[in-house]
C-alpha cells in the first residue's frame, strides 16, 4: 500500500504536478513508514518462529528440523554474538576472537 503511494508521488513530480521539495518530503515519510511497518513484520515473524520452536513438545527436535530462516531468528533471540578485535594489525582470524553470550 504504500509503496504504490511513493511510486504516485515520484509519477506526479516526473510530470510537474509536485516540486521537488514536496517530493522530497513525502519521499522521507513514506520511507520512514515502511521501515515502521517492515520492523513490526519482522518482530511478528520472530515471534511465530521462535515460539514454533521453543513451544514445541521437543524443541531440540523442533530446532534440529526447523528450516535455517527460523534457526537464525531463534538463535537471535537467545544468543548475543561479538567479535573481537585482532590483537595486531593483520594477524590471523582465529574462532578466539568469537564471543557468545545469552540474552538477559
Amino acid at each position: 500500500m504504500l509503496s504504490p503511494l511513493l511510486g504516485a508521488f515520484e509519477t506526479d513530480y516526473a510530470l510537474g504536478n509536485i516540486i521537488r521539495n514536496r517530493l522530497a518530503k513525502a519521499t522521507a515519510t513514506m520511507e520512514a513508514k515502511l521501515v515502521k511497518v517492515n520492523a513490526r513484520l519482522t518482530k511478528g515473524f520472530s515471534l511465530r518462529a521462535s515460539s514454533s520452536v521453543l513451544r514445541a513438545p521437543d524443541p531440540g527436535q523442533a530446532f534440529l528440523d526447523a528450516p535455517v530462516d527460523v534457526l537464525r531468528v531463534v538463535l537471535a533471540s537467545i544468543l548475543r554474538i561479538d567479535l573481537l578485535p585482532a590483537t595486531s594489525r593483520g594477524s590471523r582470524w582465529t574462532p578466539e576472537r568469537l564471543r557468545a553470550s545469552t540474552l538477559s
